[in-house]
């Protein structure tokens, strides 16, 4: 295996540089650099035969898949944010993320049993004891200072990803609690090995239920 150093220019349509921002923080020259060489290495792949996947939503989770541990997508993606990023359908994306769980499922079952606990140590140090059972009106009717925690980094992608699967969803009932309106969590990298979420009430209430739902005893 030997090492070949590649530039180019290229000129993007407003769409497509829009798309490649929309992956994330990073400066677009980078996300850029970063997509420009997992795209020549699975021709490449092709190329040789040595990868060449049977069906077209094949070819979406190993590009989902490599997106990821390339750092341009959350380590560990939901279904909205794939189908919004990767402009695929929340049918397809809802597979990919399953796909790419059951490849995973240990780290992913960690990071949501770690957050669910710290997260409920939080909130019973804010005074809400049974953040489990808090309906929606319930939910809109807390106030309060935020509620802090320390996350590692590897469990934050979790803690930011189904945050945004809230924001996405917009759900709603009787009492018309509708997530888009609830503060988002600042967060803010506090060592090298954690991050600190400051969130209010309602919103850390909202991820810890949801986290709950997926899958926590």
């Amino acid at each position: 295996m030997s090492d070949h150093r590649v530039a180019f220019a290229i000129k993007l349509p407003a769409a497509q540089e829009a798309a490649v921002r929309g992956l994330g923080d990073k400066p677009i020259e980078k996300s850029l650099e970063a997509l420009a060489c997992l795209a020549l290495t699975e021709w490449l792949e092709w190329l040789v035969a040595d990868d060449r996947p049977a069906s077209l939503t094949e070819v979406s989770k190993r590009r989902v898949r490599s997106i990821v541990d390339g750092g341009l997508l959350p380590k560990i993606p939901t279904a909205p944010v794939i189908a919004q990023r990767a402009r695929l359908t929340l049918g397809q994306a809802r597979y990919i993320v399953t796909a790419l769980a059951l490849e995973n499922p240990a780290g992913t079952t960690e990071a949501r049993n770690g957050l669910v606990l710290r997260l409920e140590a939080a909130l019973h140090g804010a005074s809400i004891p049974d953040p489990r059972n808090l309906d929606a009106a319930g939910i809109a009717a807390l106030v309060g200072p935020p509620v802090v925690i320390d996350v590692p980094r590897q469990w934050a992608d979790l803690a930011s990803a189904t945050h945004e699967e809230l924001l996405n969803e917009a759900f709603s009932d009787s009492n018309e609690l509708d997530i888009r309106k609830l503060e988002p969590p600042i967060r803010r990298r506090r060592t090298d090995s954690y991050v600190e979420f400051s969130m209010m009430p309602r919103v850390a209430v909202a991820i810890f239920q949801r986290l709950c739902a997926a899958g926590m005893p």
